[in-house]
């Protein structure tokens, strides 16, 4: 049935080549080869992404507005959504997208086979694509909706009988709020903290925002003032307490948020393409990019060293320390730094500053509450008592320390930017920002 909905979607009665290219818990991934009578030798390629989960239908709704949003608003490079259904009342059976066909392999299998003039290159476009994303901002915490009268490419049954989560589509409307963009409004946030199975029925879509404030977005996250329908042994509410004050300490005296800013969400390497022929980088997977606190913008993960700065899980005693760091990822992360200090020094100062708030809102928004009460202890094992000073407590017994002044942060990232080898003896670079 998807085959004759994508001839409908083109015109015409093509000949059409299907081929399973990716299979996991969330998606199954088609890649779709249409051949037209009049011009066989030109094919169109397409790909079919069908959601393995039950999943409410603005989340689907959320991550094709995010691709059209960026595809539109900035340089970075993403799919073009041909048509979706975010509902499984269709003829196929299952909400589906369909989109175009991008060429290139998953960063994280070619990345360490590259030549270092290649891995430089992608670092510095990396650095350039999140900060073309940190300059677009929002009042509100949430997801991208599209606007009132878009219906964009959105094929589904008619608009009244969608059946979003617990209230009718008028009620979308009324839960998002002001837009960013002509055309776009911001909607309920789509996170990894709202999708448990056991938070399914905790948070319905009003209940996801979009948020005015930090505090509202936290308290979400751990689900308080909301536990009624979850037993107290799956959600234990003084553990969710506990953590919530420790991120209110952490927060002390920084002032209202007056915007947040636009954040892709997972930028794992296997979420990012490259073309080997070109050398380009394609993002994928924008089911979670969102407006979120400055603080709390993912970077990508290989120059992301939040877990050698600190703890991260719950499984993770004490900070990595660097311990198993090389001399061409001290370089590329270096890299990758000063190409922020250029174009987004603010992205870079607020995640450098942010890491344990970024680990603790983690920890709260951990379904399995039990690691969050593990992860409160090993933070207190560590620095004893953190959330009784009044100062910031974590100093933690590494290289480079999470309070640093700006100095020590700009230092940080000059850390050999210009060495081409391990050195024997050790000159420290001249370097002008």
């Amino acid at each position: 049935m998807l085959v004759a909905l994508i001839g409908l979607a083109l015109g015409g009665r093509p000949i059409v080549r299907r081929r399973l290219i990716g299979h996991g818990s969330f998606n199954a991934v088609f890649k779709y080869t249409i051949y037209f009578p009049d011009d066989p030798w030109q094919p169109v390629v397409l790909v079919a992404r069908l959601p393995m989960s039950n999943e409410p239908a603005y989340r689907m709704v959320a991550e094709v507005t995010a691709m059209k949003f960026v595809l539109t608003r900035t340089r970075i490079p993403v799919p073009r959504v041909i048509q979706y259904c975010p509902q499984p009342i269709n003829p196929v059976g299952a909400a589906w997208i369909l989109q175009t066909y991008v060429d290139g392999e998953a960063l994280g299998d070619v990345f360490k086979s590259l030549p270092m003039v290649n891995k430089e290159r992608v670092v510095r476009t990396l650095a350039d694509y999140c900060a073309q994303l940190h300059k677009i901002t929002s009042p509100f915490i949430g997801s991208l909706l599209p606007g009132r009268d878009d219906r964009g490419v959105e094929l589904c049954v008619p608009r009244a009988d969608l059946a979003w989560p617990c209230r009718g589509d008028d009620a979308v409307h009324a839960v998002s709020r002001a837009s960013p963009d002509g055309g776009f409004r911001i909607g309920p946030l789509n996170s990894a903290a709202f999708s448990d199975d056991v938070l399914e029925l905790l948070y319905p879509m009003h209940r996801c925002g979009p948020f005015s404030k930090r505090s509202e977005w936290i308290n979400a996250c751990a689900g308080l003032g909301n536990l009624r329908d979850v037993p107290d042994l799956k959600r234990p509410r003084f553990a969710l307490e506990e953590g919530v004050r420790v991120y209110d300490h952490l927060c002390a005296g920084e002032g209202l948020a007056d915007k947040y800013h636009l954040n892709h969400g997972d930028l794992s390497p296997w979420n990012i393409l490259y073309d080997p022929r070109t050398g380009a980088l394609t993002w994928i997977d924008l089911s979670y990019t969102a407006f979120l606190p400055e603080w709390a913008i993912q970077l990508p993960r290989d120059y992301d060293d939040d877990d050698e700065r600190f703890i991260t899980s719950d499984d993770q005693p004490q900070p990595r320390n660097y311990a198993e760091d090389t001399h061409e990822r001290q370089r590329l992360r270096a890299i990758f730094r000063l190409e922020l200090v250029k174009t987004a020094p603010e992205l870079l100062r607020a995640h450098w500053h942010g890491v344990v708030l970024r680990q603790v809102c983690m920890a709260i928004g951990d379904p399995a509450v039990g690691n969050l009460m593990v992860y409160l202890d090993r933070l207190q094992n560590l620095a004893v008592e953190p959330w009784s000073q009044r100062h910031p407590f974590w100093r933690p017994r590494v290289s480079i320390p999470v309070d640093a002044n700006d100095q020590s942060l700009i230092s940080a990232c000059c850390q050999w930017v210009m060495l081409e080898q391990p050195p024997r003896a050790y000159r420290k670079p001249t370097l002008y920002l």
